[in-house]
């Protein structure tokens, strides 16, 4: 896959980055990642390729745990072409349909673990179930090993992996395949370890690599007999084809109002560029800058991030500006309570901030004709009051709290 590390720029898209290849002899990844223990619910996905030239013997895609009945986590392609997960004994192993597996095809695999319950999916899509009220881990043996199953047996996966997660949630049918195909950035909840397999140049010299990176936490995977150069036993391209979000890092100035125009953030994050901090509590998809400054946004989605360029604000003052607009207050100073006059009850967002910045109050596509506010929680002292009405009809006050 291709890591986002995205700042000041506009992308995205259906990118295919890079895999490890697999030799199928010996290859594998060791990491210091214990896993999901106990009868904790848990969720494993990766996306996998298998060698054309592979037989149809066992794949492991990974593993944790010890090698005895209910203690192992093995996740992997069996000999039937299906996708089994084995933990050995009684009511601790599911498999499958079969035949879902094709030689040289990128496939998106996934097992859960739900309350006692074992669910395998393919290309998000349901493909077997089975009791696993005997599944069990113990601390304290194998760390998660990639390409290879835990002490007591060997099954080298041979062909390519991709975007391994392990969650620490029963993730369900409908959150695996909406972003099966999403890249993350780094941390999300419950991503209990994520190796991407980005790193390195595709079948070129990586001789000088040793690890792959786990973003989630310290348990990073430590590279195991790959040969590093050339195309097998090493890093590959193209890789699965993950989406890595887009972003609309632009924004709309209108005179001290700014608006992010990507309206499909899942956060937004005012910065000022001048005192390079962000800005308490502006979090909204519009800004009303209270002085002259440098302001952008940072926009997040699935963890992934892209910042604006910083935009110049300039005329901001503490006295009320009438913008063609005429908006008033029913009192000013006020004691607790008040009312906002808007005469042609227009759709208008109203904002009001401490003198810090603190957004303290926000009233959103308001049209009453008399808005009333209490003020009766917050201290005396000076607050800014915006009113951002249409094609801008704005006003600011400064609001005096007795």
């Amino acid at each position: 896959t291709s890591f986002c590390i995205s700042t000041n720029s506009s992308g995205g898209g259906n990118l295919p980055g890079k895999a490890l290849h697999f030799d199928g002899v010996n290859d594998k990844v060791l990491t210091s990642f214990p896993g999901i223990l106990d009868t904790a619910d848990r969720t494993f996905e990766a996306w996998i390729r298998i060698d054309p030239n592979a037989s149809t013997s066992s794949m492991a895609i990974l593993d944790y745990g010890l090698s005895s009945a209910g203690s192992r986590n093995t996740f992997m392609v069996n000999g039937n072409r299906g996708i089994s997960f084995l933990s050995g004994g009684t009511n601790a192993n599911i498999s499958s349909n079969v035949n879902l597996i094709q030689p040289g095809q990128w496939t998106h695999v996934a097992f859960v673990l739900n309350n006692d319950s074992g669910y395998i999916y393919v290309n998000g899509v349901q493909e077997g179930s089975g009791n696993l009220s005997n599944v069990n881990t113990p601390p304290g043996n194998d760390s998660l090993v990639i390409g290879q199953r835990v002490s007591g047996g060997s099954i080298p996966f041979y062909g390519d992996i991709d975007e391994v997660r392990i969650w620490d949630v029963a993730r369900t049918q409908s959150e695996i395949a909406s972003n099966m195909n999403i890249e993350y950035c780094g941390p999300v909840p419950s991503l209990a370890a994520y190796f991407n397999m980005d790193i390195g140049i595709a079948g070129g010299n990586n001789i000088a690599l040793s690890k792959v990176f786990n973003p989630i936490n310290s348990g990073d995977g430590i590279l195991t007999n790959f040969a590093l150069s050339g195309t097998t036993s090493n890093f590959i391209a193209p890789g699965a084809s993950i989406d890595i979000p887009s972003f609309d890092s632009t924004i709309t100035q209108m005179g001290i109002n700014l608006i992010a125009n990507d309206s499909t953030s899942d956060s937004y994050q005012w910065y000022d560029c001048t005192n390079n901090q962000n800005l308490v509590n502006d979090t909204l998809r519009s800004f009303t800058a209270l002085v002259d400054g440098n302001y952008a946004v940072i926009l997040t989605k699935n963890a992934c991030s892209d910042t604006s360029n910083c935009v110049n604000v300039i005329g901001v003052g503490i006295n009320e500006i009438n913008n063609q607009s005429n908006f008033y207050l029913s009192q000013n100073p006020v004691t607790d309570r008040f009312h906002l006059i808007n005469p042609s009850s227009i759709k208008i967002n109203v904002l009001i901030r401490s003198i810090t910045g603190s957004l303290v109050e926000m009233r959103q596509n308001v049209i009453e004709n008399k808005i009333e506010f209490n003020l009766s929680d917050l201290n005396s002292g000076i607050y800014f009051l915006t009113v951002i009405g249409p094609q801008g009809m704005n006003k600011y006050f400064k609001l005096i709290k007795q």
